[in-house]
């Protein structure tokens, strides 16, 4: 995904709030998708100007963080963008990211260092992975199980 400047993304966010429609500003200002627009404005909207800024990728969410995510997306049926903006994650491919892996290769996936567990990576590291113990393998799966419980009897009415 290309990133724009933060005065690009200001630049969009005042044309809107000027009354250009955001397929006009992502045409003029070489946007591809007007999503991104209305993204930027919503961000703007929900955190003021420095939801605009660009972040760095130092942001390493921990497995509990993205099971809660995931899991308030399914619960809430809302969509990736409105997920990105409830928990002030800029960067809306992140869920979708964490969907795929959760999808592909369960829960234990959310809980390694930048998604996929090495020994999921590869076809070399695929013996790595018969090394992986059970009972290591049932820890993390037990771990993920306990924080969604935890996540669903918290976030009943």
């Amino acid at each position: 995904m290309t990133k724009f400047s933060f005065e690009v993304k200001l630049k969009a966010v005042q044309m809107y709030l000027f009354g250009i429609s955001s397929t006009t500003i992502a045409r003029r200002l070489g946007i591809k998708k007007k999503d991104l627009v209305l993204m930027w404005l919503a961000r703007y909207r929900k955190y003021g100007i420095n939801g605009l800024e660009i972040r760095q990728s130092e942001y390493d969410y921990d497995g509990e963080f993205k099971l809660l995510v995931l899991n308030r997306r399914k619960q809430n049926k809302t969509s990736f963008t409105q997920t990105a903006l409830h928990f002030d994650i800029s960067n809306v491919g992140t869920i979708a990211s964490w969907q795929k892996e959760l999808d592909q290769y369960g829960r234990e996936a959310l809980f390694t260092k930048r998604g996929r567990a090495k020994h999921m990576t590869t076809n070399h590291n695929r013996q790595a992975s018969k090394k992986l113990s059970e009972l290591e393998r049932l820890k993390a799966e037990n771990r993920a199980l306990r924080v969604e419980n935890e996540y669903l009897k918290n976030s009943r009415p």
